[in-house]
């Protein structure tokens, strides 16, 4: 689970007319019952999410609930 600084810091997050901010979960130190907390907060906030899956060498998510996901891999 995060420490508190770092949920104060998602707490605080805003997202700016214009501004892309995606948000990039790491599942090594966030459960995936946390993750989908703050993923059902920040939902219509503008905000992208990805997760780096536990002990994985890539990021999954997707831009649009009516698109596919997609895999990025880390180099």
């Amino acid at each position: 689970m995060a420490d508190s600084p770092t949920e104060n810091s998602l707490n605080s997050l805003t997202n700016k007319e214009g501004e892309n901010i995606e948000i990039i979960f790491d599942n090594n130190q966030w459960s995936f019952k946390s993750i989908i907390n703050y993923l059902e907060c920040f939902r219509n906030n503008g905000f992208t999410f990805k997760i780096l899956p536990q002990k994985s060498d890539f990021i999954i998510g997707s831009n649009s609930s009516n698109d596919r996901g997609e895999v990025l891999h880390l180099k």
